[in-house]
């Protein structure tokens, strides 16, 4: 039995944007050479970086703080936590404040890239041959005409951060 939810549990749970005619609606970015997509719903805004608050003995993936709008908000950088390769500094990074479930955060991420529309059907499960990340924080992918998007697990990335 796979935990891959199907799109429409995923629909049901809200972590992906549903509009007439099941359309899935995502915000896509780039982290080293990989795109990547969260559910529009779960995301809250895009901003240029932010002054960094370090917080000593935090986990390796986690930047420090911020504040937004005098809201204190954990910034994670999303490559370390993905375990993805890390030696290259992000050239010119973007913060992506992601809320679900209540909880605020914000990803650094690479180049931003557009919001797009995906047919529900057309929205599969993570195969296991998909190396780049661990697949427990990928809710499944869609494959573009330049490539794959994976579609991030918000949840599961926020947690134990």
């Amino acid at each position: 039995m796979s935990d891959m939810r199907t799109p429409e549990a995923i629909s049901a749970n809200a972590p992906a944007a549903r509009g007439s005619g099941h359309i899935l609606q995502f915000a896509t970015f780039r982290l080293n050479s990989e795109t990547f997509g969260i559910s529009i719903l779960q995301v809250q805004e895009i901003q240029l970086p932010q002054p960094v608050t370090p917080v000593p003995k935090a986990p390796g993936h986690i930047l420090g703080l911020i504040s937004l709008r005098g809201q204190i908000v954990t910034l994670i950088d999303l490559r370390r936590r993905l375990r993805m390769d890390t030696q290259e500094p992000i050239p010119h990074p973007y913060h992506v404040v992601v809320k679900t479930a209540g909880i605020v955060a914000c990803f650094e991420v690479g180049e931003i890239g557009d919001v797009i529309d995906v047919p529900e059907g057309e929205f599969r499960p993570a195969p296991d041959s998909v190396r780049a990340v661990d697949k427990r924080f990928l809710e499944g992918v869609y494959l573009m005409k330049k490539g794959v998007l994976s579609v991030l697990r918000v949840d599961e990335v926020l947690s134990g951060s």
